[in-house]
């Protein structure tokens, strides 16, 4: 009587390996589904960042009247010697007050290097015939709706 009642206790061979399928199926299903939101999430990162970018731009052309050397100007906390009035070349930095970081007003950023959220490098940069920098995402491919990322 003893062994019957320890086997109508334990689970079976067959309904062990359908808990197992059944684990199985639901991973399948979630797995992709995490690895899209993650993907979606440094998109929008991405996004967020280059027109963060772009207005520190702004901020920094209204503020001197010129543009940027490179993006680490925007959150130098010591300014540059020169910026850049034309494409030809830099000119001198003149006698402006300089206002600290531009991306967090106020607050000096501890690190100089601003990354691309999707590929991890840094931004690709080049110059436009104005002065002006011209900033893209460094990662290849296409987002999730198709764009490709060079176009952001």
């Amino acid at each position: 009587m003893r062994n019957v009642r320890r086997c109508a206790r334990a689970f079976t061979l067959v309904e062990l390996l359908v808990a197992v399928v059944v684990v199985t199926i639901l991973a399948a299903v979630a797995v992709p589904k995490a690895a899209s939101s993650t993907r979606r999430a440094k998109e929008s990162a991405l996004r967020q960042t280059l027109t963060q970018l772009r207005n520190a731009q702004v901020q920094f052309h209204v503020l001197y009247e010129a543009y940027p050397n490179a993006l680490s100007d925007f959150t130098n906390p010591n300014p540059p010697l020169r910026v850049w009035t034309d494409s030809i070349s830099p000119k001198l930095w003149g006698t402006r007050v300089y206002r600290g970081a531009l991306l967090q007003p106020g607050v000096a950023q501890s690190s100089n290097l601003i990354l691309d959220p999707v590929s991890g490098n840094n931004f690709s940069v080049s110059r436009l015939a104005n002065g002006e920098l011209r900033i893209r995402s460094s990662a290849t491919g296409r987002d999730s709706r198709g764009v490709r990322f060079s176009t952001y």
